[in-house]
């Protein structure tokens, strides 16, 4: 093959590529266009993106591909907000179902998409490209969700789109909320171990025995009182109550993102943080000794 017919062909590729996604990034609108009017058209629509999706995969178009995926999300969540909008309160569903192209499993999917807060769609959007993980980022909603609507915090909706946007798992966010309320500070990992309560100054996994109280810090202090050993009571109590929700959580899990993998290391600092405050926080007791 002469290099002019190799360089022709790839010229063609790009360009083909190029029309390809200027096509995709015009559906979304298109098919808001016709939704009404036509709902089985946008239905037809996303399968064809199904499976140009699934042909750039072979033919390593990695551009196509993740256009064609990001699309198809779009797409889908478009069309479930159209079926929760106009779907039968009761009685059976499957026959206007049936009738868009659609299984009822997948007008059930459709209609999840179609859950998530705006804000919560751009954020899913803009790091997920499959069907999978947008289910997953459901799923995240409901529990963070439930979590926080069992709190007596003020301002739900904007402590759920905080939470939401942070990319904090439910279990992260259960312990952030309960370290929070015992008044312990876990707002940034990296400065943990010089803001600690008690003034504990130790971040590693030090023994009990060797861990040394900081000098400075312990003169400076204030003698502990019935209040503050009321604290340090509380502390080792919900600490123990993370510890078994934590390996509860690793003895359950199957399999795990890298994402959920960097949560569970963080929840060590968290959890080795706390320990050491209170190892330090404990030295200081010996005044107390009568």
């Amino acid at each position: 093959m002469s290099n002019e017919l190799v360089t022709t062909n790839k010229v063609n590729f790009e360009r083909q590529a190029l029309e390809t996604i200027s096509w995709l990034e015009s559906l979304p609108a298109q098919i808001k266009a016709v939704l009404k009017d036509s709902p089985k058209q946008a239905v037809d629509v996303i399968k064809k993106i199904e499976l140009l999706e699934i042909g750039a995969k072979k033919a390593k178009m990695s551009e196509v591909m993740k256009k064609a995926a990001t699309t198809r999300l779009v797409l889908i969540r478009e069309v479930g907000c159209y079926i929760k909008e106009i779907k039968p309160k009761n009685g059976d569903n499957s026959g206007w179902v049936k009738t868009m192209g659609l299984t009822l499993n997948e007008s059930s999917i459709y209609q999840k998409f179609a859950t998530l807060e705006d804000y919560h769609w751009n954020y899913v959007i803009g790091i997920n490209d499959s069907v999978r993980g947008v289910l997953r980022e459901c799923e995240r909603y409901k529990e963070i969700k439930e979590i926080i609507d069992g709190t007596k915090l003020k301002d739900k909706d904007v402590k759920l789109q905080e939470f939401i946007l942070s990319g904090l798992s439910p279990f992260m966010v259960d312990v952030t909320l309960k370290n929070k309320k015992a008044g312990k500070i876990v707002e940034d990992i990296d400065d943990a171990g010089d803001d600690v309560e008690w003034g504990g100054t130790h971040t590693g996994m030090e023994n009990d025995d060797d861990v040394e109280v900081d000098d400075d810090s312990a003169e400076d202090a204030k003698p502990l009182d019935s209040s503050d050993i009321a604290i340090l009571a509380s502390n080792v109590k919900d600490i123990s109550g993370y510890f078994g929700n934590f390996v509860t959580f690793m003895d359950s899990t199957v399999s795990l993102t890298a994402k959920d993998y960097s949560e569970i290391i963080k929840n060590i600092k968290i959890l080795t943080t706390q320990m050491n405050a209170l190892v330090a926080s404990a030295k200081r007791l010996k005044d107390k000794v009568v």
